[in-house]
């Protein structure tokens, strides 16, 4: 029962409970709504039973509960009636899908609340630094504009400079300069200029082939032959014959960020439902893929992904109702679902129908 409606109809089919709720004998509260366990096996019912007037049916209202399948135990003028129901595989797959969309649902909440949230800060920001335009508007406007004054008294000679041979590269540093920036450098850096900007910015110098000039080994640093390290610090192959790792010699463990890792420029990621897509198409792999044939009685099969009743599987086949005589040395017989005829698997010899 999935519904209290249903749960009501039970109650109301007992001749006893339907004709004492009629008469006024006795008040039925449901508490709704019923307690599902975690492994969402069963569902348990719970109802409290009032009794106004015992004299008609005298201790009859608790056994007809009892008939019905709930645990009754009175106390005074009340029972408490429990009910423990199974739930379904096809109730329980609803559930799950609910439970889908609910997660879903929330998960677009949440996008939307960080979005508005988003949107908030930017409006924000935009908003002080409109404050600050108007600011600088109003500051330009307010120059006083009376009449220039004399010139001013000439200062005093300043001191004479140093000689120009005698300059110390301790005495200037490279981020005097308003072109060239002021970060603060790290080991191996080099300053590279960057036309986007128009400015000379520290970078990784891009590593390529070949060896350490002077021709020497074991100069400087070493290099990588077949791999490039681009301005940007991304790592790309010289050619189209280099992996990371080889059978022998593994690389344990990879780490990226998002969810999306590129094979022949098609991308096999984790999808909305949580599972691994290859190329956009969802890859299969238990865990409700396949659904539980219906439970009721009856065999089934299952047929170009469909459960199908297996008495309605090749009916036109007519097999022997008995079978005369075999070979003896024949231990294995199956059955030809094309012709109808018993075949015998070592060696294939056919025995008809009629024996």
């Amino acid at each position: 029962m999935a519904s209290l409606d249903q749960l009501k109809k039970k109650i109301q089919g007992n001749p006893v409970l339907k004709a004492a709720i009629g008469d006024g004998s006795i008040r039925i509260i449901y508490k709704e709504p019923p307690v599902i366990d975690e492994d969402r096996l069963f569902r348990t019912w719970t109802l409290e039973v009032l009794i106004v007037d015992d004299s008609t049916y005298n201790g009859l209202i608790q056994k007809s509960l009892e008939t019905l399948g709930f645990d009754a135990s009175r106390k005074g003028d009340k029972i408490t009636a429990v009910l423990d129901e199974a739930i379904t595989a096809s109730e329980r797959q609803e559930m799950e899908a609910d439970d889908r969309q609910e997660r879903k649902a929330a998960k677009v909440q949440a996008d939307e609340r960080r979005d508005d949230l988003l949107i908030k800060t930017l409006e924000a920001m935009q908003a002080k630094i409109d404050a600050l335009e108007e600011k600088i508007e109003f500051m330009s406007l307010v120059k006083a504009k009376g009449q220039a004054g004399p010139p001013g008294r000439q200062g005093p000679s300043g001191a004479a400079g140093r000689d120009g041979q005698d300059l110390l590269a301790t005495d200037a540093n490279l981020q005097d300069l308003n072109d060239v920036s002021d970060e603060t450098p790290k080991q191996g850096q080099v300053v590279m200029y960057q036309e986007a900007t128009d400015s000379w910015e520290l970078r990784f110098p891009p590593m390529g082939g070949g060896g350490g000039g002077g021709g020497g080994a074991g100069g400087g640093q070493a290099k990588l032959q077949h791999w490039t390290e681009t301005s940007e610090g991304h790592l790309v192959p010289n050619g189209e014959d280099q992996n990371l790792g080889s059978p022998t010699q593994p690389v344990r463990e990879i780490y990226v960020t998002g969810n999306t890792v590129y094979m022949d420029n098609k991308p096999l990621s984790i999808n909305e439902n949580e599972r691994i897509s290859f190329d956009g198409n969802q890859l299969g792999y238990g865990d409700g893929d396949v659904s539980e044939a219906p439970e009721n009685s009856v065999a089934y099969v299952r047929r170009d992904g469909t459960w199908i009743p297996l008495d309605t599987v090749n009916t036109d086949i007519e097999l022997p109702t008995s079978i005369t005589a075999y070979p003896s040395n024949y231990a294995n017989i199956v059955i030809d679902l094309d012709t109808g005829l018993l075949v015998a698997v070592e060696p294939e010899d056919v025995i008809s129908p009629e024996g």
